[in-house]
């Protein structure tokens, strides 16, 4: 059974009002609040003015998805998954929450990566520390995972390579209508982490991310995006030092621009890059898996030319 981390209709969430000048303090007790209301409609009311106060607070987020999905508004429980991992791409239920999502609609190539994801998250002690209920769902997770493979075509079925089509649902930056038909921008930019090998000490793409790099290639370059300017975002482990992981970082992603302008004549204008080094983990750096978390390559959609 998916966890709900707290439970969840939508717009409400359209206004951040945290931006006026209220905090977020005491989010977690007030979630238990909400989920312990009687009916699911006080759920939903209590939420609402939760989420109203703290737009992005991710296990609020989740959890009205979650709601919603079960009423069978999937669009809205899209968006909500959506920006719940925007706010936190180490929170592994929205994840799972897509990728059923994806799953009923029949979208399997989707659905792999949304549930690959989460498979590769639970990889890392500290995911698996933080959120220990994920382990009875990794099953039917898996199961799930190897019907999408075997719905889905041969040459697109590895796991180590994210589809064009992934990359570019990750991507979109849209107005949202949700039920109220209110529309909605999320203040966060559409992003997603990528993993990119270099040569050894090098800014050189492996040959063994060409695969790869046609699948951005051809996401960058669709109708929905082509008007689109991307963040290249490099990112390093904490081995070395600081100046070196900085400049290596700056230099890969570079490399990436380079590589995506000259294979996919893509215009260097829409293409920007940056090197964070080893100043953004997302995971421990005390584990193989966690520092192979921590190197990798972003793209962020941050608007149009």
């Amino acid at each position: 059974m998916r966890s709900m981390v707290v439970f969840g209709v939508l717009l409400m969430l359209i206004f951040p009002f945290s931006a006026f000048g209220q905090s977020c303090d005491n989010t977690e007790a007030e979630l238990e609040i909400a989920m312990s209301a009687s009916t699911p409609l006080e759920q939903i009311d209590k939420l609402t003015q939760l989420l109203q106060r703290c737009p992005d607070f991710p296990k609020g987020l989740n959890n009205l998805g979650v709601i919603l999905e079960e009423q069978g508004k999937l669009k809205d429980a899209t968006e909500l998954y959506r920006r719940a991992i925007h706010a936190d791409q180490r929170f592994p239920y929205p994840y799972i929450g897509l990728a059923d999502i994806y799953f009923q609609r029949r979208q399997y190539s989707l659905s792999a990566a949304m549930y690959n994801e989460v498979l590769m998250l639970y990889q890392s002690p500290s995911v698996q520390n933080k959120y220990s209920d994920l382990k009875s769902d990794i099953p039917r997770i898996k199961e799930r995972l190897a019907s999408c493979q075997a719905s889905i075509p041969e040459a697109t079925r590895s796991l180590k390579v994210i589809g064009s089509d992934v990359i570019e649902a990750r991507l979109k930056e849209e107005p949202t209508e949700l039920t109220r038909g209110i529309q909605y921008k999320p203040k966060t930019r559409p992003k997603i982490a990528l993993s990119i090998h270099f040569e050894f000490n090098s800014a050189e793409i492996s040959n063994t991310s060409f695969a790869q790099m046609d699948e951005i290639g051809k996401a960058l370059s669709s109708d929905s995006l082509k008007a689109c300017v991307i963040t290249i975002e490099g990112h390093a482990d904490a081995k070395g030092g600081d100046a070196y992981n900085q400049n290596l970082s700056e230099r890969r992603a570079a490399s990436v621009k380079k590589f995506l302008a000259n294979r996919f004549g893509i215009d260097s204008r829409r293409l920007k890059t940056v090197g964070y080094g080893k100043s953004r983990p997302v995971d421990s750096n005390d584990s193989d898996a966690g520092r192979a978390a921590n190197r990798r390559v972003e793209l962020v959609n941050t608007g149009t030319l």
